[in-house]
């Protein structure tokens, strides 16, 4: 059966609502009150057996999905770009971060003045930043193009290209 890492990866988010659905019933429905006579007042419908059954079949399941996108993210180029979805992946962590220090770099205003010292003997030092502004911001825009260009690319590549699953 074939199918894309898109679908693939939305049933994997309904195994692991699922999976999250069955411990939640683990924690409340495994007690239920007694009556006088120590008997149970009434059948939660809990069944700790079912429930661990049903938790493999869904973990079996995790596990296959997860195998086969992995497999797909190592072997498969991102449409158009020279990367592998795995590597398109890392690229993408790398440019958020890149992205996070030098948006802030780019917002720092030319001087600042900073007090130094304690109650009694507190000094003002003026600060400059000791880099060029505007490459900066030429910088950022080159990293957010690309970022934007990897993220469309592993999109139309999940989307697009279907996995022997």
């Amino acid at each position: 059966m074939q199918k894309t890492p898109t679908l693939l990866m939305k049933e994997l988010n309904y195994l692991q609502s699922e999976a999250e659905r069955l411990y939640k019933e683990d924690l409340e429905r495994s007690f239920a009150p007694l009556d006088e006579n120590m008997k149970f007042k009434y059948d939660t419908g809990y069944s700790y057996e079912n429930n661990r059954k049903e938790l493999k079949k869904i973990h079996d399941e995790e596990l296959k999905i997860r195998s086969a996108l992995a497999k797909f993210n190592s072997v498969t180029k991102a449409i158009g770009l020279d990367l592998t979805i795995a590597e398109a992946l890392v690229r993408i962590g790398q440019l958020k971060n890149e992205i996070k220090v030098l948006t802030t770099l780019s917002k720092k205003t030319e001087y600042t003045e900073t007090a130094v010292g304690n109650y009694s003997n507190r000094k003002t030092v003026t600060n400059k930043i000791n880099y060029d502004q505007n490459k900066v911001i030429e910088d950022l825009k080159k990293l957010q193009k690309e970022l934007s260009a990897i993220q469309i690319a592993v999109d139309k590549t999940n989307l697009t290209t279907p996995i022997e699953y």
